[in-house]
């Protein structure tokens, strides 16, 4: 009989820690990543978990068999007895101690594990309620891969001394690769270079009415679609800020084109509207737009070098001994001349 009762004590003691051989009192940092990280750390609400099974364990899987074992062995002491009194109280003893052990583990588990929940739950929560669950923490996710830049510029360098370089934006990647209308003689980029203006030339810049008077003095007229001067409307043809030497520079041809017999008309000058690619542009008064006329024409057709499309608007290009661009455009037909 003695040996049998050690081996239920024996079996109602380490039986129940079989559960929390794999699971674990607290239900975290078990798992890895791929990389060593462990997936599922512990925090303050895993503290909360922990004790509450500890509390559970302690009442439901290792009190309760023991008085379980008590009842028994009570039980079996009073079956045994036999008239023996002294048997008969050790067995009664033993039932009641049991059922006394019983009240008092069920009474310490109702407060602490209401004292636990309400502290999880942040509010007051019996004890009869499930734990709060812990929620995983929150991972941070990778960034996502950038987003390349299209290189939707057509880049084309300087042909030749004298020609300026141009960039011209075709919308998308595809359009700038592959066509149409495709980058033929450049290089497709993500952007345009930046090219820093160019230090004004020493003569200066002109005033609109001061280089208009100069141009009427030389036989040189200005007309405008807008019929006005605005620099801001690009209707208008301005000459506010034109360089001086862009001046001197349209004068000489006058004087040289046809003997002084060519009719020079200037329709476009620094007014918005134009491009601003290049070190030479309307704007900082390094370039002026002029009518077409036949005479004129066979002059520069004729007198100065070819030298191929110079930029993407223009369908030919002319190099004059003294350096200026003739660039022959067709929307609106015009002569786009650059004085370097």
């Amino acid at each position: 009989m003695r040996y049998a009762i050690v081996i239920v004590l024996l079996f109602a003691i380490f039986v129940p820690f079989a559960p929390f051989a794999n699971a674990g009192i607290v239900p975290c940092g078990t798992e890895k990543g791929p990389d060593g990280v462990v997936s599922n750390p512990c925090n303050l609400c895993h503290l909360y978990t922990g004790a509450k099974n500890i509390v559970d364990f302690l009442l439901f899987d290792f009190i309760l068999p023991l008085a379980i074992v008590a009842f028994l062995i009570g039980g079996i002491f009073m079956l045994a007895s036999s008239g023996n009194p002294q048997m008969l109280q050790t067995g009664k003893t033993a039932i009641t101690n049991a059922t006394i052990g019983i009240f008092i583990a069920f009474g310490a588990w109702l407060i602490i594990a209401t004292v636990l929940n309400t502290l999880g739950y942040r509010g007051f929560t019996a004890a009869w309620n499930e734990p709060p669950i812990c929620k995983p923490p929150l991972v941070a996710q990778p960034p996502p891969p950038p987003v390349p830049i299209a290189k939707k510029f057509c880049y084309k360098p300087s042909p030749s001394a004298g020609v300026p370089e141009s960039c011209q934006d075709l919308g998308t990647q595809e359009a700038c690769e592959t066509g149409p209308p495709g980058c033929l003689d450049g290089t497709c980029r993500t952007s345009c270079p930046s090219t820093p203006p160019p230090p004004l030339p020493p003569s200066g810049t002109l005033a609109h009415e001061e280089a208009k008077q100069k141009l009427a003095d030389a036989g040189i007229t200005t007309s405008s679609t807008g019929d006005c001067s605005d620099k801001n409307n690009s209707h208008c043809t301005s000459l506010d800020g034109v360089r001086q030497s862009t001046i001197d520079g349209i004068i000489a041809f006058k004087q040289e084109c046809g003997g002084g017999q060519c009719t020079v008309n200037i329709s476009g000058g620094t007014e918005r509207g134009h491009s601003t690619t290049g070190a030479c542009t309307h704007g900082n008064g390094c370039k002026i737009d002029i009518s077409l006329n036949t005479k004129l024409n066979n002059y520069v057709q004729n007198s100065y070098e070819p030298i191929g499309k110079c930029f993407p608007a223009a369908s030919v290009c002319y190099r004059s001994p003294s350096g200026q661009i003739w660039a022959r455009e067709h929307n609106p037909p015009h002569w786009d001349v650059a004085f370097r």
